[in-house]
């Protein structure tokens, strides 16, 4: 069963599924930045109809992870709790990654592991466009630039319903460290979420 509703997602939906069945990316409605993550997605073989969970950090590979970003975890946290503190009770969920796109810390509302929106949001998952197609954190990554990415501008169907807005975090030395994420159902989608992270990503 499909986990989000087409119809929701108007016109839009009609130019990504256009995308996805030709790799024609002269769309003039699309976003370039949208744009060059789909090319990118669809040289790389993405499955955009994929439905299984992603990529994952696992053992050793995730304590090593979370080992080496022990001091941006502990800076960051307290900015999620103020950004959690301001979508708590919505479904949303506040997300660090590493700079490959592995989810080190998460605040969500209970039980949204296991919601179908939000059940690839879990500590070691992937999300990197080579995992995940199209979306803030993947997309973040590779434009080095904060990205929001609502609805079907995510390259996976399954990701059709949620709104990401990323932010990437740098060290003094100007190198990507990491990813700082709110994701929710697309319906919450608003343009303020993405200046609350990427506020939060300058403030640490």
């Amino acid at each position: 069963m499909d986990l989000c509703n087409p119809e929701t997602s108007g016109s839009f939906d009609k130019h990504w599924r256009y995308f996805i069945d030709t790799g024609d990316s002269n769309i003039a409605q699309i976003r370039e930045v949208i744009l060059r993550s789909w090319q990118r997605c669809f040289k790389s073989g993405v499955e955009p109809y994929d439905r299984s969970l992603h990529d994952r950090l696992c053992g050793d590979d995730l304590a090593k992870a979370l080992r080496l970003r022990e001091g941006l975890i502990s800076v960051a946290h307290p900015f999620m709790t103020d950004l959690y503190a301001i979508v708590r009770g919505s479904g949303f969920v506040v997300v660090l990654t590493n700079e490959d796109g592995y989810i080190l810390e998460l605040f969500g509302d209970e039980g949204a592991g296991e919601m179908p929106l939000t059940s690839n949001f879990f500590i070691g998952a992937s999300w990197h466009e080579n995992d995940a197609g199209t979306n803030a954190i993947g997309t973040a990554i590779e434009e080095q630039k904060p990205v929001q990415v609502s609805g079907p501008e995510h390259y996976c169907r399954k990701h059709h319903c949620l709104t990401c807005s990323a932010a990437p975090i740098f060290d003094p030395d100007d190198r990507l460290i990491g990813i700082l994420d709110i994701s929710g159902a697309y319906e919450g989608a608003h343009l303020h979420t993405l200046g609350m992270v990427v506020a939060a990503a300058k403030a640490g």
